[in-house]
């Protein structure tokens, strides 16, 4: 009977099988079908920050979570494996390092969003020909409620949970580097290459 993790990542042996079995080559070569690419979003939510470029942004992350999903189990040599480990850690940091700053200009931009509602609740002629003469606290919670800091708001959350993923993904990363580490050490005595796959069902035969 097939492991849990066999029936989970069975499907890295088709990546293995594949030429180069690479999914994250960033140029695309004639003939060949577009490959997963490095898309930078803070600079195009910086100049759009609206909830479509932010969902688009999202979607990316998810596609790339993905993607990294597939080397969080090491399968193929184990001297192409090492090899593969910084490039694999190098390329996603990229993204979790452009996810952190578009969280982080995202929430600054709702700071200040937050403070400029706050104000038109304080001080504006509609706000208190509306509500009339607020004090502070009662400002906060209609800025809070504002349906634009709420909307903001939530795209913060979105970026946040994705950022939250990559790291996760990054640290996945590094212990496979811990784990293939520890293997050369265990065989560094020993002269015959060394297949990893823990995917693959063990025979008690």
């Amino acid at each position: 009977m097939m492991s849990s993790a066999s029936e989970k990542l069975a499907a890295l042996r088709e990546r293995v099988a594949k030429p180069k079995g690479g999914h994250i080559e960033p140029v695309i070569k004639p003939g060949e079908e577009p490959k997963f690419v490095i898309i930078r979003w803070f600079e195009q939510v910086r100049a759009n920050p609206t909830s479509e470029v932010v969902a688009k942004a999202c979607a990316y992350y998810d596609e790339a979570i993905t993607d990294g999903t597939h080397y969080v189990v090491p399968v193929g040599m184990l001297e192409d494996l090492l090899l593969q480990q910084p490039g694999l850690a190098f390329f996603y940091r990229g993204i979790l390092v452009d996810a952190q700053q578009t969280r982080r200009w995202m929430e600054s931009r709702l700071d200040r969003l937050e403070a400029e509602r706050h104000n038109h609740y304080m001080f504006s002629p509609e706000s208190r020909e509306e509500y009339g003469t607020l004090k502070t606290t009662d400002a906060a919670k209609l800025s809070k409620g504002d349906p634009k800091v709420i909307e903001m708001s939530d795209n913060v959350r979105l970026l946040a949970f994705h950022e939250h993923n990559l790291d996760r993904l990054m640290e996945a990363f590094e212990n496979i580097k811990y784990v293939l580490n520890h293997v050369v050490t265990l065989r560094k005595e020993g002269l015959d290459p060394v297949w990893v796959d823990p995917t693959k069902e063990t025979s008690n035969n």
